[in-house]
Order: structure tokens, then C-alpha cells, then sequence
């Protein structure tokens, strides 16, 4: 993985966090960056994203088959979270006329996905140890949801070129799929895999 383009996604993106909308030129449009920025944004997401999901994970304090369960259930619902949404993108822009778009709109969603764990993660140790009110808390997360809602709007609107009604759109499918996913590895973590 090259460090020089790792550099330059995260970045594009810590600008598109500020309200840079001329970041989105900086996200490079090719097959390569988009597997690169997979890569790189998933594979450094992976703590915050453990952290996040201790934090409201009760069931660790049930025994090491409880942990070992969620653990294993989160596993595979961050794969296939990282995965299903660029996969729905594809049909999503095909609809939009927006095919030679997605290439860079796909960049920038996996590297604006890293910033959102770097802007969740602090919240969920902060949950982890009991350091604010709750009240303060769950102001704070609302604060970072709608935060990040904004922010996957801005980067729907401007790296696809589209409407912002279109954008939301984009945004609320995103949104979609990672319930989807959460809530069937909430699922898997109570019953198990299913077979």
C-alpha cells in the first residue's frame, strides 16, 4: 500500500469533514485507488470500529462464549458492511446515470468512513468509561450521527454530482445497509451463525 496515496485520501477527507466540498477532486478515480483506499480505510478503521461496538456490547460481561460470539458476529458484520454498500453503489449510480462517477464517490465514501470511526471512537471509550453524563453523551453521539449524516450527504452531492435530494437518498441506502447488517449480526450474536 502506498503511504503517499494513503496520505492523500485521508487527507481529501479530514477537508470534506471541515466542509471542503473542492476535496472530492483530491479522491482519485481509478479502479487501483479504490482498492487501496478499501484496504487502507478498512483496515484502519478496525479498532475504532472494535471500540465502537464495546461500547454498547454488554453481552462481553456474559462469559468468554458470549465474548467470543460478538466478537465473531461483529467480525463478519464489518466485513460485509465495508462491502455490501459499494456493491448497492454500483446500482444506485447505474440508476442516477452516474457510472463514471462512482469510482471517486467509492474512494471517498471508504475514506470519509475512516474519519467518521476517528470522530465515534473517542465517544465510545468515553461511554466505555463512564468519564460523562449520560444526558452529555448521548448529546454528543446525536451530535456526531448528524454530523456524519452531513457529511456522507456532502460527499453524495459533490463526487456524484447530484442533487441533494438525490444525495440524501444516496445517504439514507448507506444508512439502510448498515442497519441491515447490525442488525443481523445482533442477531448472530444472540442465536449464533445461522446455518
Amino acid at each position: 500500500m502506498s503511504e503517499g496515496r494513503a496520505a492523500r485520501g485521508l487527507a481529501a477527507a479530514l477537508r470534506l469533514a471541515i466542509g471542503r466540498s473542492d476535496a472530492v477532486a483530491r479522491f482519485e478515480d481509478t479502479p487501483a485507488a479504490y482498492w487501496h483506499a478499501l484496504l487502507s480505510a478498512g483496515l484502519a478503521a478496525i479498532p475504532g470500529v472494535i471500540v465502537l461496538k464495546l461500547a454498547g456490547a454488554e453481552a462481553v460481561q456474559a462469559g468468554s462464549s458470549g465474548a467470543a460470539r460478538m466478537l465473531a458476529a461483529e467480525a463478519i458484520a464489518y466485513l460485509v458492511g465495508w462491502t455490501l454498500f459499494p456493491v448497492v453503489m454500483l446500482s444506485i449510480a447505474r440508476a442516477l446515470n452516474r457510472r463514471a462517477q462512482v469510482l471517486r464517490y467509492l474512494v471517498g465514501w471508504n475514506w470519509t468512513n475512516l474519519v467518521q470511526v476517528m470522530v465515534q471512537a473517542p465517544l465510545g471509550l468515553l461511554s466505555l468509561a463512564g468519564l460523562l453524563p449520560g444526558a452529555v453523551l448521548d448529546g454528543l453521539t446525536i451530535a456526531a450521527l448528524l454530523w456524519g449524516f452531513w457529511y456522507g450527504w456532502l460527499l453524495a452531492r459533490h463526487a456524484l454530482d447530484i442533487s441533494g435530494g438525490q444525495a440524501a437518498m444516496v445517504v439514507a441506502i448507506d444508512l439502510f445497509t448498515s442497519l441491515l447488517v447490525s442488525t443481523i449480526a445482533l442477531h448472530m450474536h444472540r442465536t449464533g451463525p445461522v446455518a
